[in-house]
């Protein structure tokens, strides 16, 4: 009973894990290009001003809008 229990538990932990990844993944995805999303970039973007500032070293940023891209995807 104890090992069943144990095993259920295991179960449970590694259910919501999964939950949670699959979640993170569409919060940060666009679901018909799976490119990252306008949300990823602010949390990627904001990590990186960190570590720039913390290293003292610069940053450079490369942003492309691209215009009726739903054309040419």
């Amino acid at each position: 009973n104890k090992h069943l229990q144990l095993r259920s538990a295991r179960y449970e932990s590694l259910a919501e894990t999964w939950n949670h990844e699959v979640s993170r993944f569409q919060m940060l995805f666009d679901p018909l290009t799976r490119v990252y999303n306008r949300g990823a970039l602010q949390e990627m973007l904001s990590r990186e001003i960190t570590r720039s500032r913390r290293n003292r070293s610069g940053l450079t940023l490369l942003y492309v809008d691209v215009d009726d891209f739903k054309e040419v995807n």
